[in-house]
């Protein structure tokens, strides 16, 4: 009696700490977190060399997919650019015009290997901006084709790709982890923003 009510014990302590390592949202660890990006873009505005950018108007993010990871770099997307401009909008569904800009990121391939102790990541994500709410060309961009023979003949549309690898030691749990990948992907979307976005 006394074993199996012990197996019992155990059978449920075991069964916490999984669900708290999937669950839960905590981490004691360091990363070594690494991103490169190609980034092409085009603009009508080619006598200033400067890239158009209209930030009075509304700028609608959308994320493809539907999972934990893509919820968190959407939600972390929205946050972030909203510190910076008004009128940020989560859109559900893609159009091929807004109107108003248009951030679209994509996970196109994702391979990542978790344990609560070394978890590691590759990560490839695209994201399209284009400050007229075209998004006629996203696929093009999506379809890793050279964008300049596609870009509208006014405005501005950036394409950006890159590559996450990361490698984090110490204990996390699952969801602290999804959340590190999303803070880096988003960090590294802003920055290739136009840069009175970011």
């Amino acid at each position: 009696m006394a074993k199996t009510i012990f197996a019992l014990f155990l059978t449920a302590v075991t069964a916490v700490i999984i669900l708290a390592f999937l669950f839960t949202d905590f981490g004691d660890s360091t990363s070594e977190t690494k991103i490169e990006s190609h980034v092409a873009n085009a603009s009508s505005d080619t006598q200033s060399g400067n890239l158009e950018v209209n930030l009075s108007g509304r700028l609608y993010v959308y994320v493809v997919e539907d999972d934990d990871l893509t919820q968190e770099l959407k939600y972390l997307l929205i946050r972030n650019l909203s510190e910076k401009q008004n009128g940020v909008l989560d859109v559900n569904s893609l159009r091929k015009n807004y109107d108003g800009q248009v951030l679209i990121v994509m996970i196109k391939d994702r391979e990542i290997s978790y344990n609560p102790f070394f978890p590691s990541a590759k990560v490839e994500t695209i994201f399209y901006y284009s400050n007229t709410g075209n998004a006629d060309t996203f696929e093009n961009c999506s379809d890793h084709k050279p964008l300049m023979a596609y870009f509208e003949k006014s405005g501005t549309v950036i394409c950006g790709i890159s590559g996450l690898t990361d490698s984090t030691k110490g204990i996390t749990s699952l969801k602290a982890y999804r959340k590190h990948l999303a803070e880096e992907i988003t960090k590294n979307i802003v920055q290739q923003l136009p840069c009175a976005l970011c």
